[in-house]
C-alpha cells in the first residue's frame, strides 16, 4: 500500500508546486486520470479492514475527483477569394462569409478541487501514521494487541521485545503452576526446562513417533534461541531495528504463540 500512497503523494505535491492556485483549471490527460484512480482504488481496498471509514471516503473521492468539461470551439471557414465581400449593418461594414462557421464541441478532464483537497488530507494522514502494506490478519491476536501500535508508531525494537517478553511470561506462568517457588527461572533456561527436559512440561506434538519427537526438539531449540538471540538482545542493547526485520520477528513470535495454544500442557498445580 505504501507504494500507492507515495505515487499519489508525488502527484499531489507536483501539482501544488507547479500549478497552485490554478489546479482546478488544469486539463488532465486520460492516462494520468486512469493511474491516479488505480492507486486510489488499491489504497481503498487495503484499508477496508484496518480503517473502513477512510476506505469508504477514498472510494467516494475516486468517484468525484475528476470530471469532464465541454466547450464549443468555433472554426472560421477559409476565404473563397482574396477579399471577403462586405455587407452593411447600420454604419458598420462586415465581411460576409461564403460558408457557415463550424462549431466543434470539445471536452477536457478537470480536477474537482474540493475532492483534491480531501484526497491530500487523507494521503498526509496515511503517511504520518505509517500505514504499511502489511496484513495483520495473519499475526496472532495476542501479538497484534501488544505490539501492533508500537510497530505503527515506529518503535520496532520495542514492539519485538514486547512480543517475546509475552512469550516468556506465558510459558513462565505455566511453569510456576507446579514450581511456584522457582521464580528466577526465565529466558533460555526456562525454555530448555519446559520443552527439552524429561518429563516434558509442554508437548508440541505427540511423542510416540520419531517425527513428533523431532518437532519437539526443533521447537525447543527455536524457543531457546529466540530468548537468546531476540528477547535478550532487544532487552539489554540499544538496538536499531528496521521495519522489515521487526515484522519478520513479530511473525516468528506469532508462530510460537500459535504453537503454544495448540500444545499439550503436562504441568499440574501442587494440589493436583
Amino acid at each position: 500500500m505504501i507504494e500507492h500512497i507515495e505515487k499519489i503523494s508525488d502527484w499531489i505535491e507536483h501539482l501544488i508546486k507547479k500549478h497552485d492556485p490554478d489546479i482546478g483549471n488544469l486539463s488532465i490527460d486520460a492516462k494520468t486520470q486512469k493511474n491516479i484512480l488505480y492507486h486510489i482504488t488499491c489504497i481503498s481496498t487495503n484499508l477496508k479492514k484496518i480503517h473502513p471509514y477512510l476506505s469508504k471516503r477514498l472510494f467516494e473521492i475516486g468517484e468525484k475527483l475528476f470530471y469532464t468539461r465541454q466547450f464549443s470551439n468555433p472554426i472560421l471557414p477559409p476565404p473563397q477569394s482574396q477579399f471577403y465581400p462586405y455587407g452593411q449593418i447600420g454604419n458598420y461594414h462586415i465581411p460576409i462569409l461564403q460558408s457557415p462557421i463550424t462549431i466543434i464541441k470539445e471536452s477536457i478532464i478537470s480536477i474537482n478541487i474540493c475532492m483534491f483537497c480531501r484526497l491530500h488530507e487523507i494521503i498526509l494522514f496515511l503517511k504520518n501514521n505509517n500505514y504499511e502494506d502489511i496484513n495483520w490478519d495473519y499475526i496472532h491476536k495476542s501479538i497484534v494487541d501488544i505490539s501492533k501500535q508500537k510497530f505503527l508508531d515506529g518503535h520496532y525494537a520495542d514492539a519485538v521485545e514486547t512480543a517475546f517478553k509475552y512469550i516468556n511470561t506465558y510459558i513462565k506462568d505455566i511453569y510456576l503452576k507446579s514450581n511456584p517457588k522457582n521464580k528466577d527461572l526465565t529466558g533460555a533456561p526456562l525454555m530448555s526446562n519446559i520443552f527439552a527436559n524429561e518429563p516434558l512440561k509442554i508437548s508440541l506434538e505427540e511423542q510416540d513417533t520419531e517425527t513428533g519427537r523431532n518437532i519437539q526438539k526443533g521447537y525447543a531449540r527455536i524457543f531457546e534461541g529466540c530468548m537468546l538471540a531476540i528477547r535478550n538482545q532487544t532487552a539489554h542493547d540499544n538496538i536499531v531495528m528496521s521495519k522489515e526485520m521487526a515484522f519478520q520477528k513479530l511473525a516468528l513470535a506469532s508462530l510460537l504463540v500459535t504453537r503454544l495454544e495448540k500444545a499439550k500442557i503436562n504441568i499440574f498445580s501442587p494440589e493436583q
